[in-house]
C-alpha cells in the first residue's frame, strides 16, 4: 500500500484544461496575458466510481508591473496555490508558491519572459481510515482490532520548493500569435518519507507551446504540452475553436469581449477531453470532461474526471489604443 502511495507522491496533479491554467504549466507565464490583472480558481474530480475519488482544487493569480513605456520591458508576478487529496488515506498535496519574473521586449510583437517560482510544498497522510492485513478476522475487516503498525493517526511535513521557467511569445500581428515555453519544477527534489518507506518528489520538466490563428470572427488555437516527471510522463495535443461575438474594446480599454470556444485535446495513452468556454467581460467560465481511453477505464466504469474553471481579468487601461499584444 505504501509503495503505491509513494508512487503517487511521485507525480504532480495535472489539468484537462492545461491550456486555461498557465501558472501550473510555466510561472514565466505570469503576467504575460492581455490585461492588468488575471486569477482563476479550478476544481477537478476524477474517478468518482472509485471508493473515494480525487479531488484537486487550485487558485492562481499574476499580474505583470513597472513597464518601461520606451523598452517595453516589464516586470512580472503572482502566486499559485493548489491542494490535492486522493484515495482513502487521504493523502495530500499542498503547493504554496509566489512568483517573480522579468519580461524582455525583444521586438514589435516579440516578448522573452524569466521567472523564479518558490515557496513550499506540504505532504500529509491520514492512516486512521485504512485497513490493514491484521485487522481482517476471516470475514471482513475489523476497524477494532490492532493495525500493528508503526504509525497511527495522521502525519504531515512541509519543504521548501523551487521551480524556473523562459517564455517566448510573438504576436506577429492581429491575426497570428506564437508561444513557446520550457518550465522545471521542484528542482530541491526534497525526500518523502512516511514510516520506513523514503523517496523523493521527482524533478518535473515541462515542454509547451501553441498559437492563435484568426479569420474574420472565427479562430484556432492549438496546443501541446510535454512533461517528464522522473518515469511518469503526459503528452497532451489539441485545438481550440473560438467565435469572437464582441471584440474588446481597444480604445477604451476595457476588457468587453465576448466568445465562446469548444475544444478537443487528447492525452496520450489516457485519455480524450471536452472542453468549452464561454468569456464575457472579462469572466470566464469553461468545463471539460476526460474520456478515459486507457486499461484503466473498466476499474472505472467508463468515468473518466470533470474540471470546472472560473477566472477573471482586468485590464486597468492597458493597452489603451492599440492592438492586443498578447492571448
Amino acid at each position: 500500500m505504501f509503495t503505491n502511495v509513494l508512487a503517487y507522491t511521485q507525480q504532480d496533479p495535472h489539468f484537462s484544461q492545461f491550456y486555461s491554467t498557465p501558472l501550473s504549466i510555466n510561472p514565466a507565464m505570469a503576467g504575460n496575458f492581455e490585461g492588468g490583472f488575471r486569477m482563476n480558481l479550478d476544481y477537478r474530480t476524477q474517478w468518482t466510481s472509485v471508493t473515494t475519488p480525487w479531488k484537486t482544487m487550485s487558485a492562481t493569480g499574476d499580474f505583470r508591473f513597472g513597464e518601461d513605456e520606451t523598452s517595453g520591458n516589464f516586470f512580472n508576478g503572482g502566486a499559485m496555490f493548489y491542494t490535492d487529496k486522493a484515495g482513502d488515506s487521504k493523502f495530500k498535496t499542498g503547493l504554496y508558491n509566489a512568483i517573480f519574473g522579468y519580461t524582455v521586449h525583444i521586438s514589435k510583437g516579440a516578448y522573452f519572459t524569466t521567472a523564479i517560482q518558490g515557496g513550499v510544498i506540504q505532504n500529509s497522510i491520514n492512516y486512521s481510515d485504512l485497513y490493514w492485513e491484521s485487522q481482517y478476522n476471516g470475514y471482513e475487516f475489523d476497524n477494532s482490532r490492532p493495525t500493528n503498525e508503526n504509525q497511527s493517526g495522521a502525519l504531515s511535513f512541509t519543504k521548501g520548493d523551487l521551480s524556473l521557467g523562459t517564455y517566448y511569445l510573438n504576436a506577429i500581428d492581429d491575426k497570428k500569435t506564437i508561444y513557446f515555453g520550457l518550465a522545471g519544477n521542484h528542482l530541491l527534489a526534497h525526500k518523502v518519507n512516511f514510516g520506513t518507506l523514503t523517496d523523493r518528489i521527482y524533478r518535473k520538466f515541462t515542454f509547451h507551446g501553441g498559437a492563435q490563428f484568426r479569420m474574420g470572427n472565427f479562430g484556432l488555437l492549438p496546443n501541446f504540452m510535454v512533461l517528464f516527471q522522473g518515469p511518469n510522463r503526459i503528452i497532451n495535443f489539441g485545438t481550440e475553436y473560438k467565435l469572437w461575438l464582441k471584440d474588446q474594446s481597444h480604445f477604451t480599454g476595457f476588457n468587453d469581449e465576448i466568445s465562446a470556444s469548444i475544444g478537443t485535446y487528447y492525452r496520450l495513452g489516457d485519455a480524450l477531453m471536452i472542453g468549452g468556454k464561454f468569456n464575457y467581460a472579462g469572466f470566464t467560465l469553461s468545463g471539460s470532461y476526460d474520456i478515459t481511453t486507457s486499461a484503466f477505464n473498466a476499474a472505472t466504469n467508463g468515468r473518466g474526471a470533470l474540471e470546472i474553471l472560473l477566472g477573471y481579468r482586468a485590464n486597468f487601461g492597458i493597452g489603451k489604443g492599440t492592438h492586443s499584444r498578447f492571448l
